[in-house]
């Protein structure tokens, strides 16, 4: 269970996945499944899903998380602009140079962007880098045991911030997700998903021992048929 809305820590049974996997693809067209804290800035993505899997959370870090760099590309094309709009003539030559180092650098830092994906199913966390070249970083819900939010004053005013996962292993590995956008809701997401899936194993179990228990008590009044 998360405590304190920033840091919490959860721990929960062994859960193993059986089912086949499929191909799964999520479009913007899909969002009306998601929750709405999250249907903001769903990017699709590819990944082999479990048959009772499904996706919940699948996003890019925040745009946001360049303000910065944004703020520099629009000043860029308003000084490279106004260079070139007081040396040549006609004057729209300028503006239009102006308005294309602000698009080229602003898409630019989109690919960068769109470099990292952030996904969140109901049995995994996984976090993939890179376009021809990539890493990949995945781990079960259940392995989670510690997260952290980490947000600065400007992150906190621009409501984006570094939900920090640490797994159970003796690898000590560690799953980042920067520059997200509502971290807090992320975290709460994430909790909500191993409580369902803790919930769903407590299920299945309870399943199997009922179906256990009947086919015990169906053997033994077969027996004492075979007895009379």
């Amino acid at each position: 269970m998360l405590a304190g809305g920033h840091d919490g820590r959860r721990a929960t049974g062994d859960r193993r996945a059986v089912a086949p996997p499929r191909e799964a693809w999520t479009t913007v067209a899909a969002a009306s499944r998601f929750p709405p804290t999250v249907r903001r800035g769903i990017v699709a993505t590819t990944m082999e899903l479990h048959r009772d899997e499904r996706i919940l959370y699948a996003q890019t870090p925040s745009w946001r998380s360049q303000f910065g760099e944004h703020l520099g590309a629009l000043l860029a094309g308003v000084l490279v602009g106004a260079v070139v709009f007081l040396v040549v003539d006609p004057d729209w030559i300028g503006i239009l140079i102006g308005v294309a180092v602000a698009l080229l650098a602003t898409g630019y830092l989109w690919i960068q962007r769109s470099r990292t994906k952030y996904v969140v199913t109901t049995h995994r966390l996984r976090v993939r880098e890179g376009f021809v070249s990539k890493e990949l970083q995945e781990t079960r819900l259940d392995r989670i045991q510690n997260v952290t939010v980490n947000q600065s004053v400007v992150q906190r005013l621009l409501r984006i911030g570094t939900v920090d996962y640490d797994t159970a292993g003796d690898d000590g590995s560690r799953f980042q997700m920067n520059g997200v956008a509502n971290p807090d809701a992320l975290v709460r997401l994430v909790d909500k998903a191993q409580r369902a899936a803790f919930e769903e194993d407590r299920r299945q179990a309870a399943i199997a021992e009922a179906e256990a228990d009947a086919a015990v008590r169906a053997r033994r009044a077969d027996d004492a048929l075979d007895e009379r």
